[in-house]
């Protein structure tokens, strides 16, 4: 729990450090976080943005993907996520037309939480497959996708 709790604390090493002696106990149920910069995070989520298939471009043509290191205190604390949320999706789930107002006018918006993601990952590669599969479940829920469409999908 410590390896979890630490970050948000501002004690990234110590908390991996935590991590390592839990996933040394318990590597079935534990593993040592995969850290990369946050530019190399960055680019990866570029990357499996790039990859969404064409089909979906335009209905995510409002849509911002946002990488923050770990959800503030206020997003946990209005419950709009816990704290091993790994992202999280705002927006209106298929924008509406009103009167006076246009698709563009709404701006939809996905967060990955970088360390969380992380620490969910052992490798690089499964890092890459982590951030993939968080983006194509939080587009899920921007297309109007409920948590267990998702998981029959193979996304939750």
């Amino acid at each position: 729990m410590l390896g979890r709790t630490l970050p948000y604390l501002d004690r990234l090493a110590e908390g991996d450090a935590c991590a390592a002696t839990a996933a040394q106990l318990d590597p079935y149920h534990f593993a040592t976080p995969f850290r990369v910069g946050e530019d190399e995070f960055h680019a990866m989520a570029v990357a499996e943005w790039e990859d969404i298939p064409p089909a979906y471009q335009e209905a995510l043509a409002n849509t911002d993907v946002v990488v923050q290191a770990l959800p503030t205190r206020e997003m946990i604390e209005h419950g709009f996520v816990t704290p091993t949320t790994l992202g999280v999706y705002s927006g209106s789930g298929r924008p509406r037309s009103l009167s006076g107002y246009t698709e563009s006018a709404w701006l939809e918006q996905i967060i990955l939480f970088q360390r969380i993601i992380e620490t969910y990952s052992r490798t690089g590669p499964e890092l890459r497959s982590q951030v993939r599969l968080t983006l194509r479940h939080e587009i899920g829920h921007n297309l109007g996708l409920d948590h267990a469409a998702l998981h029959e999908m193979g996304l939750a």
